[in-house]
């Protein structure tokens, strides 16, 4: 009889837990990156010491100001995923480790599939501007371009810039290699248009996303700092990154493409470049060490 009434108060304790774990609401970066998103956080909620957290994508497509207004409000919205910008860091409470681990700045070209050897002599950035790219209008990566002295021809329909790389308007699309593949593969199987993946040259400039809380949400930015430090403190960081990124870290990160660097004039000062521990590196086929950035 005991031992019944043990089990039955340990299945009552158990389901207390449940009932009481707190959902931790995040906005990500679409459906293709929120099993990453949501594995990373859960792992770092995993940390606190007392109270139980459950990682959630938030259910909604909005406007990404409108997310973070959500989050200043401190109503539907715990956290939000974004770019690293100082004005972000005076408006929120950042969360300072780069979750993509800077992944989204290493940029693949998108060229004509007869044009396959367009770039093939580039291994400078001066000469990487004898050549034209195209680029969504509101992308701040226009921005980047053009402080490095390259001006994209800009189109404001997506669909519409690779029908201008179909009909060669200009040279090439840069596209981070998270998404370059998969594109360059939906618009020539559904549109029957001649993109292709450029095999020579890879334009890498620092990105970095950063978790964001509300400004006074105190108690949750203490659990996320602490909780990042500990997972990449124990390899937790970098098994999770990998499970989700290693194939396409082979396939791109890895082999003797020339890499042309450029400069990001938006990146705050306070982003942590001098711990490489936390950021993407190329691996040549030989062997040679790669510096940052």
């Amino acid at each position: 009889m005991f031992g019944w009434l043990k089990s039955s108060i340990m299945l009552l304790l158990a389901s207390l837990n449940v009932c009481y774990a707190q959902d931790v609401v995040y906005r990500g970066l679409g459906v293709y990156r929120d099993a990453y998103h949501t594995e990373l956080l859960q792992a770092i909620l995993n940390t606190a010491e007392s109270d139980q957290y459950t990682a959630k994508s938030y259910p909604l497509s909005i406007p990404h100001q409108r997310a973070f207004e959500l989050l200043v409000a401190r109503t539907d919205i715990d956290i939000m995923i974004g770019y690293a910008t100082q004005e972000r860091l005076d408006a929120y409470q950042a969360i300072q480790y780069p979750i993509m681990k800077g992944l989204s700045g290493w940029r693949v070209a998108l060229v004509h599939e007869n044009q396959l050897d367009t770039l093939k002599a580039v291994k400078t950035l001066e000469q990487l501007k004898a050549f034209k790219p195209g680029m969504f209008h509101t992308w701040t990566d226009n921005r980047i371009f053009e402080h490095n002295g390259i001006s994209p021809v800009k189109g404001a329909h997506f669909i519409g810039l690779f029908r201008m790389l179909h009909k060669q308007r200009f040279d090439y699309f840069p596209m981070s290699i998270l998404e370059a593949a998969r594109e360059a593969e939906l618009y020539k199987q559904e549109y029957k248009l001649s993109i292709a993946v450029d095999p020579h040259v890879l334009i890498t400039y620092p990105v970095c996303f950063y978790f964001y809380v509300e400004k006074n949400n105190h108690k949750l930015a203490r659990l996320l700092n602490s909780g990042f430090e500990q997972i990449i403190q124990t390899g937790e960081f970098d098994k999770i990154f990998e499970k989700h990124h290693s194939q396409l870290i082979k396939k791109f990160l890895t082999g003797d493409r020339n890499i042309i660097r450029l400069v990001n004039p938006l990146l705050p000062n306070s982003v942590p470049l001098n711990r490489p521990e936390l950021w993407v590196h190329y691996q040549y086929t030989d062997s040679r060490p790669t510096t940052l950035y």
